[in-house]
């Protein structure tokens, strides 16, 4: 049924025209460094398949402003508000932005924590660009001393006007410390649809056939 619904959704969305082009945050962990833009309400959406637990991953991006976003992000674990104030050019080809989330528990709506994330793009030529982000992390019941923080930094190739490779490392200091590899293509159907696939596999094991692995598609689109 879920499959169908979200069938039905780009279908009538690529009816749809627009002279604005599709930005989103898809695939991969880094955080965008730019808004979707004013009054413009994007819903990017994943479907995680993994060897421990399969989920859907929505996260909806409202812009206010040419550069102000509100952010809601809903998954297995977790509902997060976020707020992001983006488009912040540092240089010819380097922008950054600011993020501010606070994640709720699912099942009793506590905040379990705040976070602040610092991300960076460098555009290296017309095709190629680095993506990267730093983000802080205090926990419920914990002093400002105990700061987690997770990473990301990918690359990203566009192969023609449509479609583009990714590859991305990514890990955390939370819980078991876990690092990851992953890569992917991302395909833009229409100005206003994006299609993404991608899959990943835990490094701090060295690649063993133990290791958590996961395969993910999505579509992001604009409305």
């Amino acid at each position: 049924m879920i499959r169908v619904t979200l069938f039905i959704l780009m279908f009538f969305t690529i009816l749809f025209s627009s002279d604005f082009n599709i930005s989103t945050s898809r695939p991969g962990s880094f955080s965008p460094t730019s808004s979707v833009g004013n009054d413009v309400n994007q819903l990017e959406i994943g479907l995680n398949y993994n060897n421990e637990n399969n989920y859907l991953w929505f996260f909806n991006r409202l812009g206010i402003g040419s550069n102000n976003e509100i952010q809601l992000t809903y998954y297995a674990r977790s509902i997060l508000f976020g707020y992001m104030y983006g488009n912040v050019e540092l240089d010819k080809g380097l922008s950054t932005s600011i993020i501010l989330t606070t994640e709720l528990q699912k099942e009793n709506f506590e905040i379990n924590n705040l976070s602040i994330c610092l991300p960076i793009a460098y555009a290296i030529r017309q095709n190629i660009s680095l993506n990267s982000h730093l983000n802080f992390h205090l926990f419920k019941n914990t002093s400002i001393e105990d700061i987690q923080f997770s990473y990301a930094l990918a690359v990203s190739y566009s192969l023609n006007e449509k479609a583009t490779f990714f590859a991305e490392i990514y890990g955390t200091t939370l819980g078991l410390k876990e690092n990851y590899f992953d890569f992917g293509f991302v395909f833009l159907t229409s100005n206003q649809l994006q299609y993404d696939i991608s899959c990943g596999i835990m490094i701090n094991d060295n690649f063993s056939s133990s290791s958590s692995y996961f395969i993910e598609n999505g579509f992001s689109f604009y409305f």
